[in-house]
């Protein structure tokens, strides 16, 4: 008889999803969108027990090995995602797992460098090792998408 199988990609996938969710705040609200199209989590940030409009907006990578080097993380990202994910009103952070590590890597979108090539498909981010997922200052990266959520709502006016 023969059985499904559960591949690596699966299992992956599931260890990088459970270690991103338990670097959140638990007082904050993780959502998983239905569809994704370079969105794999919308985060609603709370200030106390509010929720205040802020959102921050996750697209999650992962690999089993590095792909980088001792000071960066790297990931392939479509032009067509960066494009997508440019677009949102929302804050956009990168992130990207690496299971033999045991640790994730974050960079906000607006801190990589674009795409140059217009004919080209895909592009290299490269994602700052210091930028542990584990360390990070939750309170600074709610300011921040306070910030620039305000920015781009005074554009819209």
């Amino acid at each position: 008889m023969s059985f499904p199988i559960r591949h690596e990609s699966h299992t992956l996938e599931q260890k990088s999803e459970t270690f991103f969710r338990n670097q959140i705040p638990q007082h904050w609200v993780v959502n998983r969108p239905q569809n994704d199209y370079g969105v794999d989590f919308q985060i609603g940030i709370t200030e106390g027990s509010e929720l205040r409009g802020l959102e921050l907006t996750v697209q999650l990578k992962a690999s089993e090995e590095s792909s980088g080097n001792e000071d960066t993380e790297t990931i392939t990202l479509s032009v067509s995602t960066y494009n997508y994910l440019r677009k949102l009103l929302t804050v956009v952070m990168l992130v990207k797992y690496v299971e033999s590590e045991a640790e994730a890597y974050w960079v906000l979108l607006r801190e990589i460098t674009p795409p140059t090539d217009e004919g080209q498909k895909t592009f290299t981010v490269h994602i700052p090792k210091a930028n542990r997922l584990s360390s990070i200052n939750w309170r600074d990266i709610a300011t921040v998408v306070g910030q620039i959520t305000g920015l781009k709502l005074g554009a819209v006016n």
